[in-house]
């Protein structure tokens, strides 16, 4: 038989120490200067030159008695150096006695733990905290109580911590600076916890001890403070450990300090050198015991830890500014959540998932900027749920900053991270360059385009899209399936025609909504040829549309406009369509819903209107050219001057004063998307390519809105859009989308892509 508490030790490996087993291995395999090993906590820089040279001096001089042992507490003059050194810093009187020099600061908390415990002891400590406190209580056979986390700042949760002292809480455990959150309590924290403390040891009849465990002291910048827990309370011990501070964490030099003013002193230092002697520490290295104590004062060169920390909070500032620069607004996780303020670990990664589902709502995309190599867990942890677009942003490094304290590794870093989005089918974006600094021109254009990208996805996600009448008999064209829509989180409402011409009739001609619109209608465009009752009639139309629009929140709409307007209203209602693209109301004629959806998306990515057109005739013998047109749905401000609001053409030859209501003119020349769906299999299918309109002249007779295209290699799409079953219409923005288009659709949208191009 074996004691079961220990076997469940040994066989739960800690995760950190096996990640840090296998990258060894990979050391083994690939050459270690391709493995980036974040598990253990190891230094990243080396220790101070003068340890090294003193530890060399030590062998050469007392070759013949460096090697033995030692008092078990250490070496005299070596803690009478450590105690000197504490008293110069912190104004305090500790002796060589008070000290006991431990194989790290996990010997010195063993030590501790193991020496205070009594049966039915419970300690406290504060979330977050260093995991590997689980099992030191487990082999001391005690029993945590873990205070919640105090955010954003994590500090102490004071009135908490009250509510869970007892009579049986023999200490209290504080990590400061904190692992993981980097957090150092304030000297207001800590003398508002001695406070508690101190009252409580009246009120149980017992001292509650504090253990300060302080492996992470010297790591601090900008001046923060550390205080000295003694000072401020006098039940302390100090766990140290020279790991941090002097890069030595495989020689396993650290102390436990008892104050000498602590209650019961004599009682707590035997029990805790008892408990050193029972856990089998006969003494800690004496080269590096000696080495230690001649290089007091000294510390690594941190600098390359606040350049890492720099760069961190550094990215959050370039960021703002790289947003606000191009006039967006954003949120951010407060960096006191964090370490760095960033996302480095699992468990800031949770914080992050948290914080944005709390912000649900509140934002469109998440920016992921990587300033250095990213922690793929914290990644991962973060962001698996977001739920809206991702733009993946690495840093560049400099040329003259690629020595192992300044360079980034984001690189590298940026494909680690975007590998496990796949496996973890969490869907982004990538785009050129690479690698990119916020503050740069080229990243401005990134943001816009992510912006695009953001608006197409996250307004075509979910939206009320209305038809207004059946499809017209003659167009099967427009055919369309709205249980495919549905899917896609397009939801469609039918309204029947004939509904609409009652809802026009019951207008009166003296209505004040409808003479507003009358007036407006007149002020957007010329309507000085349409007859009175005609312009009345397109006013209670629009009136009419209106009211659908608003009632049942209609994001966009396709209409029957032909022949039933025509023929019983006497209008053509193109103008109405353009009046409500312009107003930011997509609008598609003839039930054209599929054009209609093109037209939102393209809508959303220009922040301007679009317009659906039918490919309706070649330019001379100019293969790549061709004539857009239609009959005047085209909205105001795509069109070249101000149009003119005419008969319909068509209909005025067989029954003229029908067809009231075409809004004529010309395109204006401009850089153009052109794009369209069709559902077919259940799916929507979607394409898109880039073109633009010229100032070609088109003959005055030329009816309707029109313009000259030129579209590369149109010849060639022509062929791949007949064979793809598209219709004769498509649709049109200002501005060159297609690939902000294909990213929303593709990569977030779940819609099937034809490349045309």
């Amino acid at each position: 038989m074996v004691s079961q508490r220990m076997l469940q030790l040994g066989t739960a490996r800690s995760v950190i120490r096996e990640l840090f087993e296998y990258g060894r291995q990979r050391a083994a395999e690939v050459g270690a200067e391709n493995v980036f090993d974040f598990s253990l906590g190891n230094p990243s820089v080396p220790a101070p030159v003068e340890v090294n040279e003193t530890a060399i001096r030590l062998l050469r001089e007392q070759a013949d008695t460096i090697h033995c042992y030692t008092s078990a507490p250490g070496d005299p003059a070596a803690r009478q150096r450590i105690a000197d050194s504490l008293n110069r810093r912190f104004g305090e009187q500790y002796t060589a006695d008070e000290l006991y020099l431990t194989v790290g600061a996990a010997a010195s908390l063993c030590c501790v733990l193991g020496g205070l415990t009594c049966p039915g002891d419970e300690y406290i400590l504060f979330a977050p905290y260093f995991p590997e406190y689980k099992p030191f209580a487990e082999s001391a056979g005690l029993t945590f109580r873990a205070v919640p986390p105090d955010v954003p700042g994590f500090q102490i949760r004071l009135s908490e911590l009250e509510k869970m002292l007892n009579v049986h809480t023999q200490a209290v455990l504080i990590d400061s600076p904190n692992n993981p959150s980097g957090t150092v309590y304030s000297r207001e924290t800590l003398q508002a916890l001695s406070e508690i403390l101190t009252r409580k040891s009246v009120e149980f009849g017992h001292p509650i001890y504090l253990i300060s465990d302080e492996p992470y002291r010297e790591l601090v910048y900008d001046g923060v403070e550390v205080p000295f827990v003694p000072c401020i309370y006098r039940d302390t011990i100090v766990c140290y450990s020279y790991s941090k501070s002097l890069s030595l964490p495989g020689e396993r030099v650290g102390f436990l300090a008892l104050h000498p003013a602590m209650d019961d002193y004599a009682t707590v230092h035997a029990a805790v050198l008892g408990a050193g002697r029972a856990l089998g520490y006969i003494c800690v290295s004496s080269l590096f015991q000696l080495a230690v104590a001649e290089c007091l004062g000294k510390t690594a060169d941190i600098a390359a830890y606040a350049e890492n920390r720099e760069l961190i909070y550094g990215a959050r500032d370039d960021m703002v500014k790289a947003v606000t620069d191009a006039g967006y607004d954003y949120i951010m996780m407060d960096k006191e959540l964090t370490r760095y303020g960033g996302v480095e670990t699992r468990d800031e990664g949770l914080l992050y998932a948290k914080w944005l589902k709390e912000h649900e709502g509140q934002y469109d995309g998440v920016i992921f900027s990587m300033p250095i190599f990213a922690d793929e867990n914290g990644a991962i942890t973060a962001l698996q749920d977001a739920g809206v677009p991702i733009l993946m942003q690495a840093y560049p490094d400099e040329i003259g900053k690629m020595d192992f304290a300044h360079r980034r590794d984001a690189y590298c870093g940026k494909f680690s991270v975007t590998d496990v989005f796949c496996q973890y089918n969490v869907p982004f974006t990538v785009l050129k360059p690479h690698v990119v600094h916020p503050l740069s021109a080229k990243f401005q254009e990134n943001l816009r385009d992510f912006a695009a990208i953001c608006r197409v996805v996250n307004g075509m996600k979910r939206f009320n899209l209305g038809c207004i009448g059946a499809r017209t008999t003659a167009f099967k064209t427009v055919r369309f399936d709205e249980v495919a829509m549905q899917k896609n989180g397009i939801n469609v409402e039918s309204f029947d025609l004939s509904e609409v011409f009652e809802k026009v009739r019951a207008k009166a001609d003296d209505d004040a909504v409808v003479l507003a619109k009358l007036e407006h209608l007149k002020n957007y465009t010329d309507f000085s040829k349409v007859p009175a009752s005609n312009a009345l009639t397109l006013a209670k139309v629009s009136v009419v549309l209106d009211e659908y629009i608003e009632e049942y929140h209609l994001d966009a709409l396709a209409l029957r406009c032909w022949n039933e307007m025509e023929t019983y209203l006497r209008i053509c209602p193109c103008v109405l369509l353009s009046e409500l693209n312009d107003r930011g109301i997509v609008a598609s004629c003839e039930i054209d819903m599929c054009s209609a959806i093109s037209m939102r998306a393209m809508s959303l990515a220009s922040e301007g209107p679009a317009a659906v057109l039918d490919w309706n005739n070649n330019y001379g013998d100019d293969e790549d050219k061709i004539i857009l047109f239609h009959c005047g749905p085209v909205a105001q401000s795509l069109m070249a001057g101000k149009g003119t609001v005419t008969e319909h053409k068509m209909f005025a030859k067989n029954d003229p004063g029908s067809g009231w209501g075409c809004n004529e003119g010309r395109i204006k020349p401009m850089p153009i998307t052109i794009s369209n769906c069709q559902t077919k299999d259940g799916k929507i299918v979607m394409y898109a390519s880039e073109a633009k309109f010229t100032d070609d002249p088109i003959e005055d007779g030329y009816f309707g809105c029109g313009g000259v295209a030129e579209i590369p290699h149109l010849q060639d799409k022509c062929i791949t859009l007949a064979k793809g079953g598209f219709k004769h219409h498509t649709a049109i923005c200002e501005g060159h989308y297609k690939d902000i288009l294909k990213e929303a659709f593709t990569t977030y949208l779940g819609y099937d892509w034809v490349d045309i191009d």
